[in-house]
């Protein structure tokens, strides 16, 4: 999942991928991907909220939503065995990094390139 600011949400799965293919690096909390037509990524913890456990209502509206750790501690949340927990509502979520991109690609430009990262991590 990608922003206009470029931001990409890595998971924790896709990420390990990536690295395990020889398709990026990690150079302390920076992902440079090997594809130079790429910016690299400075990376932050962060969690995807994918729905209310037990598909309750939303009270919080955080469905969907992309959190890095300091956002949940802002909305008074805990995270407790792949879960968010905010008041009485738990979440399901999956956790990864957020990147943000550090530089800009050095190879064509081509403004899908946020595009073909997601397709990368699918």
């Amino acid at each position: 999942m990608s922003d206009p600011a470029g931001k990409v949400f890595f998971p924790q799965q896709a990420l390990d991928r990536i690295l395990d293919q020889g398709r990026g690096r990690l150079e302390g909390d920076r992902l440079i991907l090997t594809d130079e037509r790429y910016p690299a990524y400075l990376l932050q913890p962060a969690h995807r909220v994918r729905r209310v456990s037990g598909g309750g209502d939303d009270p919080y509206r955080l469905a969907g939503k992309i959190l890095s750790e300091e956002q949940v501690r802002e909305v008074g949340g805990s995270l407790y065995m792949g879960s968010l927990v905010v008041g009485e509502t738990a979440y399901e979520i999956e956790s990864g990094f957020l990147g943000a991109p550090a530089s800009a690609p050095t190879g064509p430009a081509d403004e899908r390139w946020a595009d073909d990262i997601l397709r990368m991590l699918d």
